[in-house]
């Protein structure tokens, strides 16, 4: 194998017949070169010394060294310091046959050099441009001629042949003598020696520098004389490591196949290495140029077992886990491993060698291969990752379930990354190796740009995104076959590389990277690093330091940031421009957006101003989240209640993060609407509303020997407790309120909150029956399920759900785009919002094999695939809030699931609050809407992942939010102006992005009213119609910016039924030919229709007959 050296050489010459060549080592090439203690060396089992040797009187060199160490050093410890320095400042000896054959290649490549013609001394012409003389030359007029021969001998000098070379500037010195021929008998007047002596030194180092012989051509003086310039020179492109090593492995594959054949021989190794490989499959660390092939896994159990972490005794599982537990705990990039055990070949590299030349070191058998030569430091540090979440998941987990974590679940690449970036036009990366200094490894790759310049890209991303990611990882380009009559695939056939980002969410938003203070060294390397984007900034403790801020304008920005570091560092460091990156963080976020609100005059005078950039809602959220903090406050201030207040609880899906559209503050109106009391707004004929929904208040109130046993009496308690709210809230703090006999509606900030006092022991009264022979009986009733749900279940809900949103920021964008998904297939009316959320609750609870979602994004993807892969018949969902369930309630959990399968429903949620019952999806979604749901699930989790695989920018990735409505019978259009919320469409048209009327920002009037609240025709139009036709068909709608109403006919309805009077309902007699026959009816479907069309009249545009599988005539 060939290697690089360290050394410079220098050419100097101290008179006219003597030039010199050294080769000194740098600080870094210092510390690589000499012994490592740190170096994992191969364990070799130390031979026992016999009795007679141990014991065998000492020679008469060890006696007069001890006689030496007594009197001369007075301490045995003062001879052992002297030797251990000795052996650390020499170099390795291992070094010299190398070194040797630098220099018989340097002069061998002297004896070639052509001689050149004759010049004057003063005409210098024939040097290039890029070559100047290393000499200053005044006066420059000279006699005298030059021309070039060949050194007449080459000679190694100085400490070096003398064996007294020192570290760290260890250097070769090499004499190299001029030929008399070159000089002439007055050279000794004017300087003209030393001119020819520079002249001499520059021809050779432009003929270096045209043969690309070297690394590095430098001058320098020797000793600090100005007129003996010196040439240094730096080994380079002779040694090809990765080109070697690719010829040296397949000269050592008998050897390790031998190896492994000898381990292989035990069943346990050899079911520990299937599993591995399985381990590594499912996690895709196995696929690509760069990635942890099974033979490396084999490699390392057998490395396991010379270092006896793993022995002949253990089963598979054994084995898999104890080399997972040596990934995690070990780093193969500061300290390398070998399999190597003979040492004996001087030729033969150490392994802080290997270091110097690759990410990731795993030594063969024969010492001379690295089997990790060609794994990217990023793909092992994924695997070490992988490692660390499996032995987790192992001491987390029952067996059952890490067993189907560790070797069940695939990990894909989009799904284990919270943002993922394609880099394209990879031609741009030839300049790269340029400005990366990558010319060595592009030799080393045959001309193969990608990979030369990979680790570097891969370094500079890591120190530019620091704290705000836990790892780097690349998907691996496929390796593609090809037919024996095409051409083998290029490099440059390569479109893109993808890489993805887990991140840290407690730095990942930071929008300021802090760098040192302004007068230090470590600044200058900061600003070079950050380009124009450093500047100084003074902190509030009155430092002054480099700093990078980046622009956000809302916090779905902020989630974006680490897009901003990217694009900066490819462009700036690798010349790579921002169109070629496609980022792929908030490609969802559109399906998010708020609406815009109209521009308006600024306060500075007549300019309008920009309109705002729209967020995702997470501003809105917390308005709405401060202005119940308010609500609160003023609720506990009231003094004058005949109870005090227990608790206040928020219920609605915004106080958990799960509104898919949060919304605005409600805004004065520039119109004339119907006033009921002259401050409650209601709705008119004909007339659009604004969208402002009531957001629900569970207020507690204290347990009281007051409160009567009598449920009509309670009901009226309550009546009373909502319009003293009321009237309080509007005398004391001024806010709009309007009490009912259910609830109270307070205005506060522009949001409508609808409180409702809310009583515990109500629900146990509703509980109980009293039998006809007088006795009570305390059981579940529809009406105590309904309450407890509402006063109890939601709160507690509520509550678990806030705290994984404070915990995981990513869960608010994912569990609305869940929803969004699911009522843009007009599946919203199948599904309560809280099966939905405790779903989306489940990926961050137990998120294994994965990290928590860092993004809406992923978190989204790993919802599809959670619906499409579960099996919902023969499991029990069981989504484990704050932890409450132990070991013994899951077994009980999965007990009676089995044993009542058949009265459960299709998709059955446990929770602490309802471990054997699933309100949350009883009745719906049936065992048909779940199929139906698993498999729309199935394609768009296929679909996207198809997208996020390209590199292409305009991609629609709003393809999967879309409705296929080709498998509806019946489609009813409706006239959009009087849908509110239309405006929340996937695809809103464009009329209706436009306001009609003017929308301030909120601010507080005295003339406030409240708003129309919960009024959505398209809400109000379906359920009339599922009253109506439920047994006739089912509908589907979408209730965030759905403009129809699709129908599907439902086929028992249309079984032909004998004629009777009190069931002809949107029926129609069907009289027989032939006498004798009974009449029978079917369903007017016309009559239907028409129905319909009457049902929504002025809000019904049309009706679209689907299919022709129903006679209507």
């Amino acid at each position: 194998m060939k290697r690089r050296e360290d050394e410079e050489d220098k050419v100097s010459s101290d008179n006219s017949e003597v030039s010199s060549v050294s080769d000194t080592d740098d600080e870094e090439m210092e510390v690589a070169e000499g012994d490592n203690d740190e170096t994992l060396e191969p364990v070799t089992k130390k031979k026992r010394l016999a009795k007679t040797e141990l014991y065998k009187p000492p020679t008469n060199e060890e006696l007069a060294r001890l006689k030496e160490t007594e009197t001369l050093y007075q301490s045995s410890l003062f001879t052992m310091q002297i030797d251990e320095l000795l052996s650390e400042v020499q170099p390795a000896e291992k070094k010299r046959n190398t070194l040797e054959k630098v220099l018989d290649s340097f002069e061998e490549f002297l004896e070639k050099l052509p001689a050149s013609e004759q010049f004057d001394l003063t005409d210098q012409s024939w040097l290039p441009e890029s070559i100047k003389v290393p000499i200053i030359q005044e006066p420059y007029q000279s006699k005298g001629t030059f021309h070039f021969e060949k050194p007449s001998s080459v000679t190694v000098i100085g400490s070096y042949p003398l064996g007294t070379c020192t570290k760290p500037k260890t250097h070769v010195d090499v004499a190299i003598e001029m030929p008399k021929a070159c000089l002439q008998e007055k050279d000794y007047l004017n300087f003209r020696y030393h001119r020819k002596r520079a002249l001499y030194i520059a021809y050779i180092a432009w003929q270096i520098q045209r043969s690309k012989f070297m690394k590095e051509v430098k001058y320098s003086y020797k000793d600090g004389d100005h007129f003996k310039p010196i040439l240094v020179l730096r080994p380079s492109d002779m040694p090809t490591p990765h080109y070697n090593n690719s010829i040296a492995m397949d000269m050592t594959i008998n050897k390790n196949r031998h190896h492994l054949e000898r381990i292989c021989e035990y069943e346990g190794i050899k079911q520990g290495i299937v599993l591995l490989k399985v381990w590594i499959h499912q996690r895709q660390i196995d696929e690509g140029c760069h990635g942890f092939t099974g033979f490396v896994m084999s490699m390392l159990v057998s490395y396991l077992m010379l270092i006896r972490k793993v022995n002949y005794l253990m089963n598979g599982y054994q084995v898999m886990r104890n080399a997972l537990h040596f990934i995690a705990s070990t780093d193969w990039t500061s300290e390398g491993i070998s399999l190597c055990t003979d040492n004996d070949d001087p030729n033969q590299p150490i392994t802080a060698d290997f270091h110097k030349y690759y990410d990731v070191i795993f030594v063969d058998t024969s010492g001379f291969v690295n089997l990790c030569a060609n794994v990217t430091k990023s793909t092992y540090l994924q695997m070490k990752h992988e490692a660390e979440l499996s032995l987790q998941t192992i001491l987390s987990s029952s067996a059952v379930n890490s067993f189907h974590t560790l070797f069940m679940t695939p990990v894909p690449f989009q799904m284990k990354f919270d943002q993922i970036f394609h880099i394209s036009r990879l031609s741009n990366l030839k300049s790269a190796v340029a400005k990366f200094d990558d010319d060595d490894r592009l030799v080393d790759f045959g001309g193969n740009y990608v990979t030369a310049v990979l680790p570097s890209i891969i370094e500079v991303l890591e120190k530019g995104l620091g704290k705000r990611i836990k790892l780097l990882g690349m998907c691996q380009p496929d390796i593609k076959e090809w037919n024996v009559d095409q051409r083998a695939p290029h490099w440059k056939d390569l479109s893109h590389l993808t890489f993805g980002l887990l991140l840290d969410n407690e730095f990942a938003s930071s929008i300021l990277d802090k760098g040192p203070p302004a007068d230090t060294a470590e600044a200058a390397e900061f600003r070079s690093f950050w380009g124009e984007r450093s500047e100084l900034r003074r902190f509030q403790d009155a430092s002054i330091r480099e700093a990078v801020l980046w622009q956000c304008n809302t916090m779905a920005d902020r989630r974006l940031i680490c897009q901003q570091v990217v694009t900066h560092l490819l462009k700036l460091h690798a010349g790579m421009p921002q169109d070629s990156v496609t980022y792929l963080g908030g490609h969802l976020d559109p399906l998010l957006w708020q609406p815009l609100i109209q521009d308006e005059k600024n306060s500075a005078g007549n300019k309008k101003r920009r309109k705002e950039e729209t967020g995702t809602g997470d501003e809105e959220n917390l308005a709405v989240l401060h202005a119940f903090d308010s609500l609160n406050k003023m609720l506990r201030g009231l003094d004058d209640l005949p109870l005090s207040i227990a608790s206040i609880q928020g219920s609605s899906p915004i106080f958990r993060y799960a509104e898919v559209i949060p919304p605005s503050p409600a805004h004065k109106l520039n119109r004339k609407s119907l006033k009921i009391h002259g401050y409650i707004e209601g709705p008119l004929p004909q007339t659009p509303t604004h969208w402002t929904p009531a957001l629900k208040v569970i207020c507690t109130m204290e347990g009281s020997g007051k409160w009567p046993d009598d449920l009509p009496a309670i009901q009226a308690i309550k009546a009373a407790f909502h319009i003293k709210l009321a009237n309080l809230m509007r005398r004391k703090h001024g806010p709009v309120a309007a009490a009912t006999d259910k609830y109270a509606d307070i205005v506060q900030d522009g949001f409508v909150f609808r409180v409702m006092v809310a009583y515990p022991r109500e629900v146990l009264l509703l509980k109980k029956l009293k039998s006809p022979d007088g006795l009570v009986k305390v059981r579940d009733t529809k009406e105590s399920k309904m309450l407890d749900r509402e006063i109890s279940a939601l709160p507690k809900l509520t509550s678990a759900l806030h705290g994984i949103q404070q915990e995981c920021a990513a869960y608010s964008g994912t569990v609305r785009l869940a929803k969004r998904w699911i009522s843009s297939h007009l599946l919203s009316l199948y599904f309560q919002e809280e099966a939905i959320e405790l779903l989306v609750a489940y990926l961050f609870i137990k998120p294994e094999p994965f990290t928590p979602p860092g993004s809406s994004a992923v978190g989204f993807l790993r919802f599809l695939h959670l619906l499409s892969h579960y099996d919902w018949d023969r499991f029990p969902f069981v989504v484990n809030l704050n932890k409450a369930l132990t070991e013994p309630d899951f077994d009980e959990i999965h007990q009676r699931f089995k044993g009542n399968r058949s009265q459960l429903p299709a998709m059955f949620i446990s929770t602490p609050m309802y471990k054997y019952s699933s309100p949350w999806t009883s009745p719906e979604p049936s065992k048909q809407i779940l199929q139906r749901v698993v498999v729309l699930a199935k394609e768009s989790l296929e679909k996207l992942q198809e997208q996020m695989a390209r590199s292409e920018k305009s991609i629609d990735f709003r393809q999967v939010f879309r409705p296929v409505l080709n498998i509806y019978d019946v489609i009813i259009h409706l006239k959009t102006k009087y849908l509110p919320r239309c405006i929340e469409a996937v695809d809103p048209v464009e009329e209706i992005l436009k306001p009609k009327e003017k929308k301030e920002p909120y601010r507080h009037i005295t003339e406030e009213v409240l708003p129309v609240v919960n009024f959505d025709p398209l809400q109000k139009y379906v359920q009339e119609l599922k009253d109506s036709f439920g047994e006739l068909a089912m509908f589907f709608c979408d209730l965030h910016g759905g403009d129809f109403i699709a129908v599907v006919w439902k086929s028992k309805a249309f079984e032909r039924r004998p004629f009777k009077i009190s069931e002809l309902d949107c029926q129609i007699p069907k009289i027989p030919l032939a006498s004798g026959k009974e009449i029978d009816t079917c369903v007017d479907v016309k009559a239907v229709i028409e129905d319909f069309q009457i049902i929504g009249q002025g809000l019904v545009q049309s009706i679209e007959i689907m299919t022709e599988k129903w006679n209507i005539e």
